[in-house]
């Protein structure tokens, strides 16, 4: 049963997905004069197809993709024609798909930060260890002193006491309750401690937290959620500059992954569904805009080097060719994912979802 889940949810995101990025090319063509001719859900052979208003809406056999095919995409002299438009119209078609991807996981996002969600209010960091001739040893802390700050800024979790001590390359200013005795502890912070060690040189246990629900104001969705995104983009181009430095699992997925992914998030409920529909179409539409060849951002070049050229374009052959290389590339780059990351993976039955 869990494997007929994840392929339908699988199928069923992809094509909405797809389906809101064709339609930013579809309207964006519309609006500027550009004559559509079809728009297909999944790559042929043709399912169905019905006409409407001189447009074929089609629905194809391989639920996989989507396409807008234009008039005159490559041929300028066309009557309402794509290559016939100016540099700017065809620069905003190519981008109105990315644009409509990012707004779908902006309101995916707005919609998640206004749902009520349970969060940390207090907690208890407390001291176990203090390792002889460490800096916290020559503070002067002891065993059972309680972590309330760390440069008066206050600390409730493990991660956020870490990333305050990184952020204080050299001293830190802790505030401890020893007791019921408020401290104030300043200490050297080591940059190169022993294995084990840290920074401070102590032993520590989180304890006691304490939740409440909270109720963000509607109003403020729409800022969260621009909030969200950004905090994805840059955790996710962290790891991966991360993973490149240190040679690590960057924690990619290809199209295995993604659809063992979407299958744990339906099963898992509608919230987590929506977080990674909400994933998905953000990264599609930052993806799409990378200056890859087959891309629609790699078109996008093409058209600069068109403007610095005066009007003058690069022989269609030519850029047919270098399109060609970027959908090798790129399938080259999916595959070598799906066998060296998605499959092994899967085969060890590890979950993508935490």
């Amino acid at each position: 049963m869990s494997i007929i889940i994840t392929i339908v949810s699988f199928v069923i995101v992809l094509s909405v997905l797809v389906l809101i990025h064709e339609l930013g090319h579809f309207w964006a063509a519309r609006l500027l004069g550009i004559r559509v001719r079809e728009l297909g859900i999944g790559f042929p052979p043709r399912f169905r197809g019905i006409s409407r208003n001189g447009v074929l809406y089609s629905l194809n056999a391989i639920p996989v993709g989507g396409f807008v095919r234009l008039e005159g995409e490559s041929d300028p002299t066309a009557q309402d024609g794509y290559a016939g438009k100016p540099v700017w119209a065809r620069a905003i078609v190519l981008i109105a798909g990315s644009g409509m991807n990012l707004l779908l996981a902006w309101v995916i996002f707005a919609g998640l930060a206004a749902l009520p969600y349970e969060r940390l209010v207090d907690s208890t960091i407390v001291i176990v260890e203090v390792m002889p001739d460490s800096p916290a040893d020559d503070a002067g802390l002891q065993a059972g002193d309680v972590i309330r700050s760390v440069n008066g800024v206050d600390v409730l979790t493990l991660d956020q006491l870490a990333a305050r001590v990184s952020a204080s390359p050299e001293n830190a200013t802790l505030r401890v309750l020893r007791g019921s005795t408020p401290l104030a502890v300043r200490l050297a912070l080591r940059a190169n401690p022993p294995p084990g060690q840290g920074a401070m040189g102590v032993s520590i246990r989180w304890t006691d937290p304490v939740f409440e629900q909270y109720r963000p104001a509607l109003w403020q969705a729409p800022v969260n959620g621009v909030r969200l995104m950004g905090n994805i983009v840059t955790f996710t181009a962290t790891e991966l500059g991360r993973a490149i430095g240190t040679s690590s699992d960057p924690g990619i997925a290809g199209p295995v992954g993604i659809a063992q992914a979407t299958g744990e998030a339906a099963q898992a409920g509608i919230v987590q569904l929506l977080s990674i529909v909400g994933l998905l179409s953000l990264n599609l539409g930052i993806l799409n805009l990378l200056p890859i060849p087959a891309l629609d951002g790699g078109r996008l070049p093409f058209l600069v080097l068109e403007t610095l050229r005066r009007g003058r374009r690069l022989p269609p052959q030519m850029e047919n060719l270098i399109h060609a290389a970027g959908f090798v590339f790129l399938l080259s780059l999916i595959l070598f994912v799906t066998l060296g990351i998605d499959l092994p993976r899967l085969a060890q039955g590890n979950p993508i979802l935490p």
